[in-house]
């Protein structure tokens, strides 16, 4: 099971946003995912709660429980668990990071959010596991991008794909969905977020990364076993 960390000591930085996108697509390329959202505002499970679909798991759940939580996903045949960390760092958050595969660091562009993430960096600085940086929320046809680019390629790898400003990313986390659910198939950002995909899985040693499956669920057989920690509110997911 490989073990994502989504992490940023700023709020703001469209962790959720991405998180959620992302475990979609791995959903759609047939990688059995799981969220964890350790966020006290819960805003992923809030996301979840509105989604209509029963494609993805998701757990609220604090992070003192992690230790207790993983060995059971991990059980129960979860190819890739995400992890929504709080908008802060703090040695629980660390704790975090440690135990996870790979740290996916989101950033925007801006000078304020660069600062943010320097300093962030500082308290992480001593977590050995492999991190990433993703430009987020980054307005298009900007230069800006590619000097942020730079200045966080100082400390440590910057993912190629960029992920730009969209309103639909907003509008789609409403309902419960994400942008490439309610965006027609030639928007950017499907393409975007499918190259972010290949990206974090190649970083995680997936040389042949499972392509992304776009067709209509109702076409589809369920393979994925349920984990079932207590029970939700709505069938075949788990909560706590």
């Amino acid at each position: 099971m490989y073990i994502i960390a989504a992490a940023n000591g700023k709020g703001g930085v469209g962790k959720t946003t991405t998180v959620a996108n992302l475990a979609i697509n791995f959903t759609k390329r047939g990688y059995h995912t799981f969220v964890l959202d350790t966020d006290p505002l819960a805003c992923l499970e809030d996301w979840w709660e509105a989604r209509k679909a029963e494609d993805l798991q998701l757990m609220s759940i604090t992070i003192e429980k992690l230790p207790e939580a993983i060995p059971k996903l991990k059980q129960a045949g979860v190819d890739i668990l995400i992890i929504d960390t709080p908008g802060f760092i703090a040695n629980a958050v660390n704790d975090v990071l440690a135990l996870s595969d790979l740290v996916m660091i989101l950033s925007k562009a801006g000078p304020l959010d660069l600062r943010a993430t320097n300093r962030s960096l500082k308290f992480i600085k001593h977590i050995e596991t492999p991190m990433v940086f993703v430009l987020n929320e980054v307005k298009p046809k900007t230069r800006i991008s590619g000097e942020a680019a730079i200045a966080l390629s100082q400390y440590g790898k910057v993912c190629p794909s960029i992920i730009h400003s969209r309103n639909d990313f907003v509008v789609s986390m409403i309902d419960g969905q994400t942008l490439e659910e309610i965006a027609e198939p030639d928007n950017k950002g499907i393409e975007e977020v499918d190259k972010l995909g290949d990206y974090i899985l190649e970083q995680l040693g997936e040389k042949h990364p499972k392509q992304v499956d776009r067709t209509p669920p109702e076409a589809k057989q369920a393979t994925a076993q349920v984990v079932a920690f207590k029970p939700g509110n709505k069938p075949g997911k788990a909560k706590a």
